[in-house]
């Protein structure tokens, strides 16, 4: 797939013109000189040796862009421009869907020679070395060396432009929904599913088949002609499940790739296998950046969440692929930006996972509360999520649940032919070790990861005391303070919403404590921003948080959010008390009630904890009458 704009871009004298139409001439499309845009006063100050200005250029840059945008709407063009800055680039890229950069480069001597011999031009030679003065290479484009004869330049771009941008490995749910995002954005990619005899045939083949908006791309299932297939520096989407199959693959595409490459691993790999696979790349010149991808098949197919990691400067080379298929959003920015170095991309994906564990769990407690102790049925519960699903509390996974408790076959609800049991896959697992190893509370994400293990653990139905867990009338009373008489649910909606203040002030705190630890600079202000479209959890809420700051405030310190926790806490703990009295587990609201409990208290009993360690095994302690703060031991005997 061709770009609709081909620019050939260099200083002057390197061939821009030359190159140019007989780049148009093998492509059959039109040719236009940068030249002949120039107005009459600047061909004057160019041929009086006074060097172009940014304010004298940009007539001419919007002259030429609005040729490209023309052409662009027909059958595309070859336009010869110097473009000698990123913002020229800028400017003449703006709405254009698809457009390919060529810079043919060379070093000042020999150019200044070529100049020199030019004759009936405008521009003299001594004009040169202001050119060179305020070149800003290009960081994605397709280089040249002007050292060659004109017809093998020619010869390398035609081999260039016809191999794809990018390749995709992995062409299960989420590969094959990214990959028709990027071929929706008009980004020549090149697929790859492996070859299992009578398991995994003609994977690629048959997608692009299925999938018209796919035509273009090239199918593969041997790994060294995909390879072959993508233009340098190769760029590589890998889509495969964690562990040891990225590691596996990784070692296959090494000897086949060549310095500068890079790979992107878009699955959701461990955040220390992502720093030790960086590391080991760098060893053979090739580069990888950990992506956290979320939002899902709908997601990867239409607008993901994406946080990239790894060095910055490798990452800008990819920017413009990953910025091109992300969610927007509200204002309009792409939910993508970079994150942090080493494996700081994916250890916010694993935060996020976390998060969302979390926010999962407090729904179905809703759910168990509004079903088993208010006797609603699953239609109802909608109806009152519904009306909650405006303002603060609306999330996406809110609106979700909507739908499920929504869905019958006949007469049933499908929600109550689901078997009771829920499934972890492993991040949520890993977010609960990494939290114990950063020593931050994170308990909230490990209370919702152990209910999920507790469902599947074998039940004693004798130690229920009764069947019947609806609340009693004082247990109402308790929920409906006078207030909110007229609004019997408000108080349920009010736990709700501060228990998720509390579950996404661990995850923030957890990002924190990682930035200390790992010496990364996450901005958790944009992070939050990345995570209000597109994502699992985006919600009304996030929106609010993207513009609070949160690296200068712990998220239950803002100061936004002060009235409303003070206010919703006897809520947290009215609702969290009935429910248990009557025989319902509620770990996550449990815990999210004592968590609050312990932050907002002046004491706590861990006195007697250090006390008993010091006893025991003369780990000392510290006595708060000392000035100095000195660790001691005290003979308890």
């Amino acid at each position: 797939v061709m770009a609709s704009i081909i620019y050939i871009m260099g200083v002057a004298g390197s061939g821009k013109t030359t190159i140019g139409q007989s780049l148009a001439l093998n492509l059959s499309l039109p040719f236009f000189d940068g030249d002949d845009f120039h107005p009459p006063a600047n061909k004057v100050k160019m041929e009086a040796g006074i060097p172009l200005h940014d304010a004298d250029r940009l007539p001419w840059l919007q002259a030429i862009h609005a040729t490209a945008t023309t052409n662009a709407g027909l059958n595309g063009a070859v336009i010869a421009c110097s473009a000698l800055k990123e913002i020229y680039r800028v400017i003449l890229s703006a709405n254009i869907k698809s457009v390919e950069w060529i810079y043919l480069d060379g070093d000042y001597n020999t150019i200044y020679d070529r100049l020199i011999k030019r004759a009936d031009h405008y521009m003299p030679a001594g004009l040169l070395q202001s050119q060179f003065d305020i070149l800003e290479k290009p960081k994605n484009a397709i280089t040249i060396s002007v050292n060659q004869h004109p017809t093998k330049q020619i010869e390398l771009i035609m081999q260039q432009i016809s191999l794809s941008e990018l390749g995709v490995i992995g062409l299960g749910v989420m590969g094959k929904s990214l990959a028709m995002n990027f071929a929706a954005q008009s980004i020549s990619i090149s697929i790859f599913n492996r070859h299992l005899a009578g398991k995994e045939e003609n994977i690629a083949l048959d997608l692009i088949k299925d999938n018209p908006i796919l035509k273009d791309a090239k199918p593969f299932d041997q790994l060294a002609a995909f390879v072959q297939s993508l233009a340098l520096p190769r760029k590589i989407i890998l889509m495969v499940n964690a562990g040891k199959p990225v590691d596996e693959l990784i070692d296959a595409l090494k000897p086949l790739l060549s310095k500068g490459d890079i790979i992107i691993d878009c699955g959701n790999s461990h955040y220390l296998d992502t720093s030790r696979r960086m590391n080991a790349l760098a060893e053979y010149g090739l580069h990888l950046i950990g992506a956290g991808v979320s939002g899902g098949e709908e997601g990867a197919l239409k607008g993901p969440s994406i946080m990239p990691g790894g060095k910055k400067e490798i990452y800008l080379q990819v920017e413009h692929l990953l910025t091109a298929i992300a969610a927007k959003s509200a204002d309009g920015n792409a939910c993508c930006n970079y994150i942090g170095e080493g494996g700081a991309g994916h250890f916010v994906k694993m935060v996020h996972n976390g998060i969302e564990y979390a926010e999962m769990q407090l729904l179905a407690e809703l759910y168990f509360m509004l079903r088993n102790g208010l006797g609603n049925q699953p239609d109802e519960i909608a109806g009152i999520f519904s009306q909650w699903n405006t303002g603060f509390l609306r999330s996406y996974l809110l609106e979700i649940t909507i739908q499920i408790l929504q869905k019958k076959e006949g007469q049933h609800w499908v929600i109550d032919d689901i078997l009771n049991v829920a499934i972890s896959k492993g991040t949520g697992s890993w977010a609960t070790q990494t939290a114990a190893l950063l020593g931050t509370p994170a308990d909230m994400l490990t209370a919702a990861l152990f209910a999920r293990y507790q469902s599947a653990e074998e039940k004693n139905t004798e130690l229920q005391n009764s069947t019947d867990h609806s609340f009693s009338k004082k247990q109402l009373d308790a929920l409906l303070v006078s207030e909110f008489k007229d609004e019997s649910l408000q108080q349920i909606a009010n736990a709700y919403q501060l228990a998720r203040i509390v579950n996404h002030h661990q995850g923030f705190a957890m990002i924190k404590e990682a930035c200390k630890t790992y010496h990364w600079k996450i901005d958790l202000q944009k992070l939050a921003a990345i995570w209000t479209n597109g994502c699992i959890i985006r919600s009304d809420f996030m929106e609010q948080l993207a513009l609070m700051p949160l690296n200068e405030f712990a998220l239950l310190n803002l100061p936004a959010l002060q009235n409303t926790i003070k206010e919703h806490k006897l809520a947290l703990a009215n609702l969290t008390s009935a429910s248990m009295i009557n025989g319902l587990s509620i770990p996550v609201f449990a815990t999210a009630l004592n968590y609050l409990n312990a932050y907002s208290s002046k004491d706590a009993p861990m006195n007697l904890i250090q006390a008993q360690r010091d006893y025991f095994g003369a780990h000392g302690v510290i006595l708060k009458s000392d000035p100095d703060q000195k660790q001691i031991h005290i003979n308890w005997k």
